[in-house]
């Protein structure tokens, strides 16, 4: 059932554990009818608007920043979870804090829960049916096929030489 299928993709969310990622700490179905996922809340900038706020960052700067990332991102490879729509908008910095410590990735299986048809209308309307931000996605993407660990590593290379996109 679509139900056990969300349960399914929230478990696994919440069964990543580590510094670098947000926490999915419960879930469940509100009236039958609406999943929901409860997070960490961070408070912090993005690494979208950091870039637009910054424009480049130093090198040794950015290196510590998607080393976290890439740690988080590990971590969730680990326990079978691809997150499928990486960006810099789903990067998180709190203030303050050290890079390693402060990097904070969202959204793990969302995407995967969107694309099935879990939420229904409610997501209709807030997607065009493909899962993804089209400036970091892997090509396999594009055409509907099994995706897997390397759409993320395609993701993360692209995050690390690219722009912020608006």
């Amino acid at each position: 059932s679509l139900a056990a299928r969300f349960r399914q993709e929230a478990m696994a969310a919440a069964a990543i554990r580590h510094p670098n990622t947000v926490s999915v700490t419960d879930y469940g179905i509100l009236d039958g009818t609406t999943p929901y996922l409860v997070m960490e809340f961070i408070e912090g900038i993005s690494l979208h608007d950091m870039l637009i706020r910054e424009k480049r960052l130093l090198p040794t700067r950015a290196v510590e920043i998607m080393l976290a990332v890439c740690a988080g991102v590990a971590a969730a490879h680990r326990e079978g979870i691809v997150h499928r729509d990486l960006k810099p908008l789903n990067i998180m910095l709190r203030p303050g804090e050290p890079p390693g410590e402060s990097v904070k990735v969202l959204d793990f299986g969302l995407a995967k829960i969107k694309s099935n048809e879990l939420l229904g209308s409610l997501v209709a309307a807030q997607t065009q049916g493909m899962m993804g931000s089209p400036f970091y996605m892997a090509p396999e993407q594009w055409h509907d096929e099994e995706i897997d660990v390397r759409a993320d590593i395609y993701s993360l290379g692209v995050i690390q030489i690219g722009r912020a996109h608006v």
